[in-house]
């Protein structure tokens, strides 16, 4: 089978867990036996092979690349929006990928950038579509849904502006939509997408199956226990709530390693606000080698995250998880109950109590339920 993924950004441009989610699919549908190219927006055009996956990186005509957004000014985005909702002077040059590439199937992920107009372009080629949601996009120009420190429930009138071309093709040329969670599939069908979709499935993201013995990134000693963050470091994840409750803890044998860069400004803030010897940064590390060394990681996440895919690779490597019951990160506490604990916003746990709870109710996850085996199986059903 011949298949063409779109995604806004492939490695090695990356924001988050889309891009690394995407990539393992694509290598997986490669390592099933299927041809696949990936199509992805880029500050210049080429073409490049990674593990077996042709890429075509595409320098889509807009006033900016959408991976430089956050250093673009602040006028230039609603104009970039606008465009992006049906992206039509992108149009000719996405209509020759389709045409050269001849899949049989096209699968959609994040489309910012190429805007949703991908949709229209496979259904005039006579191709099936495919569609993964994995952020809100199609809701929200932001795709996050959180504005001043709150979940929008509901659209605002700006958001129902810039996301009504893309709620009409949503409704007119996708075929299958997926949603990385039952609840960002229920919320985009409560918005009224993809009426037309007779086929409607949940598949989450697989991860790296951990095999053999790695060595923490950062430096142990015996009798303490170890609270990890792993992420952007930004308002929305909730590292502030974090740090809040963890500097009020009264307990010299726990530390708290924070992974993940942010902007300078907010790390300077954090760093200045919450002095504490006990929690240390460590910037940018191998995920592997930080769940390895941790007793227990949090996902303090304030928005709805889709999915929440740092608790799949900590359950992984057999790290009991913390997580704040928004979004997708809820499905987590219902599945895995002995490994995953729930909080809510008012009732920040007690980090000690959490640790002995969980130590006391660890038990063996199936792993072979993220794997890419099992996610690649059931994408082939779909397409």
């Amino acid at each position: 089978m011949k298949l063409l993924l779109f995604n806004t950004l492939y490695t090695p441009n990356f924001l988050g867990g889309a891009e690394r989610s995407v990539q393992l699919l694509a290598e997986g549908l490669v390592d099933a036996g299927h041809d696949v190219v990936v199509c992805c927006t880029s500050d210049r055009d080429y073409v490049d092979t990674i593990n077996g996956v042709c890429v075509i990186y595409m320098k889509v005509p807009n006033l900016y690349w959408a991976y430089d957004s956050s250093t673009q000014a602040s006028w230039k985005k609603p104009f970039w929006h606008f465009i992006d909702a049906k992206n039509y002077i992108a149009k000719a040059k996405i209509d020759r990928v389709i045409k050269k590439v001849d899949p049989d199937v096209v699968h959609t992920n994040n489309l910012a950038g190429f805007s949703p107009i991908v949709w229209e372009l496979a259904k005039s080629n006579g191709v099936k579509v495919v569609h993964t949601l994995r952020d809100y996009y199609l809701t929200c120009p932001k795709a996050t849904r959180y504005h001043n420190g709150q979940i929008c429930e509901e659209l605002c009138l700006k958001c129902k502006m810039f996301s009504y071309p893309k709620k009409q093709l949503s409704n007119e040329y996708v075929d299958v939509v997926v949603g990385i969670s039952q609840f960002i599939l229920d919320d985009h069908l409560r918005q009224g997408y993809f009426k037309t979709c007779e086929i409607r499935e949940v598949i989450g993201n697989s991860v790296k199956i951990p095999s053999g013995k790695v060595s923490p990134c950062f430096e142990k000693e015996e009798g303490l226990k170890y609270i990890g963050f792993i992420g952007r470091i930004e308002e929305p994840k909730g590292i502030e709530d974090l740090l809040s409750a963890f500097v009020k803890l009264d307990d010299d044998s726990l530390r708290l390693i924070i992974a993940g860069k942010g902007e300078d400004r907010y790390m300077s803030y954090l760093k200045s606000k919450y002095v504490d010897s006990r929690v240390r940064y460590l910037g940018v590390v191998n995920s592997d080698e930080f769940y390895t060394g941790l007793d227990l990681l949090v996902v303090p996440s304030k928005w709805n995250e889709p999915f929440g895919r740092v608790v799949t690779e900590a359950l992984g490597w057999n790290c009991p998880v913390l997580v704040h019951e928004v979004g997708g990160l809820t499905e987590f506490v219902s599945m895995f109950p002995s490994n995953v604990m729930g909080y809510n916003k008012s009732d920040f746990m007690n980090l000690e109590e959490v640790l002995a709870m969980l130590e006391d109710t660890q038990a063996d996850i199936d792993k072979r339920l993220f794997s890419s085996d099992n996610l690649i199986d059931s994408y082939l059903t779909l397409f």
